[in-house]
């Protein structure tokens, strides 16, 4: 298709030009939004002894003791901007698992690329967890 108008060879070009820029930007708008707005912490980390696992969703967290075949589930806080995440257990099941009972506190996160480190804001004891 050539066009041999130079007036509807300019319109084609600005309409092109003008649909490139717009899907360019909705694009980067996407991007940027969804880059400081979605949870970090969401996914299945294991630990990096490989003796619990923790899935965390939208609303709550579970953390499974591979070993025992143990799980709890828990309900979460989450502060981006200050790196904070609190546990709170849901139930009072299995309350003699010392593993479980360390996930009840609150922690400072930090994530390098796959690597989760929450580290007790109280104690500083440190968990490491990788996402799988």
């Amino acid at each position: 298709m050539i066009v041999q108008n130079e007036e509807k060879r300019s319109t084609i070009w600005r309409s092109t030009l003008l649909i490139t820029t717009i899907v360019i930007i909705a694009v980067a708008v996407y991007i940027i939004v969804k880059l400081f707005t979605t949870n970090p912490l969401i996914g299945t980390w294991y630990s990096d002894d490989g003796v619990m696992k923790l899935v965390i969703t939208d609303k709550k967290a579970e953390v499974v003791l591979i070993d025992d075949e143990v799980n709890a589930a828990y309900t979460y806080t989450l502060d981006r901007t200050d790196k904070f995440v609190a546990f709170e257990k849901k139930d009072d099941a299995d309350k003699d698992q010392a593993s479980l009972q360390a996930m009840d506190a609150s922690f400072a996160y930090s994530i390098d690329q796959d690597i989760l480190t929450l580290t007790e804001r109280e104690y500083g004891e440190q968990l490491i967890f990788v996402k799988q």
